[in-house]
C-alpha cells in the first residue's frame, strides 16, 4: 500500500478572517502559516491538515464535488466538548449520528461546505457487524438544542 492516510484539503473560501474564525476558534485548529491569500491549519499530525484559499469569487455549489471534510477526535468526551462548543458559539450542530463505525456530529463553514467532526470506534465494537457501514443511528449528546 502506497497511501498512509490523507495529509491535507485545501477549501476555497470568499473570506478569509470570517472562516479563519471558525476553523481556529470554533474548531480549534492552529493557524501555523499564510500567505497573502492563504492560511493553513494544523492539529499538530501534519504540518498542515486544512489550507484555506481566499477566493471572494467563490459561491459553493453541490457540483462541486466536495460532499463534506471530516475532523477527527480523540474520544468521546472531546467530541462532546466541541459539541457543546460550536453550541456555546451559535454554530448549529446537527443531532449525533451513531455510524456504528464512527460517533459524529455536523455543522456548516461560513461558505457552507459541511464539516463533520467525529471519532472513530474500537473496531472490536463493530467488526462481527456484517454490515458496519450499512446503516446511522441517532446519536444523544444529552445537550442539543430544541
Amino acid at each position: 500500500m502506497f497511501i498512509d492516510g490523507i495529509n491535507h484539503a485545501t477549501l476555497r473560501v470568499r473570506n478569509l478572517d470570517r472562516s479563519d474564525y471558525f476553523y481556529s476558534q470554533v474548531l480549534g485548529l492552529k493557524r501555523v502559516g499564510k500567505r497573502s491569500n492563504m492560511y493553513f491549519y494544523s492539529s499538530g499530525r501534519f504540518a498542515h491538515e486544512l489550507a484555506l484559499l481566499h477566493d471572494p469569487d467563490y459561491r459553493r455549489s453541490d457540483n462541486d464535488g466536495l460532499m463534506h471534510l471530516c475532523f477527527n477526535v480523540a474520544d468521546e468526551e472531546k467530541l462532546h466538548a466541541l459539541y457543546q462548543h460550536c453550541q456555546n458559539q451559535e454554530q448549529a450542530p446537527s443531532g449525533g449520528v451513531d455510524h456504528l463505525v464512527m460517533h459524529s456530529f455536523y455543522l456548516r463553514d461560513p461558505d457552507g461546505h459541511v464539516v463533520e467532526i467525529g471519532m472513530d470506534r474500537p473496531a472490536e465494537e463493530w467488526k462481527d457487524n456484517p454490515r458496519p457501514f450499512a446503516e446511522d443511528l441517532p446519536l444523544s449528546f444529552g445537550m442539543e438544542k430544541r
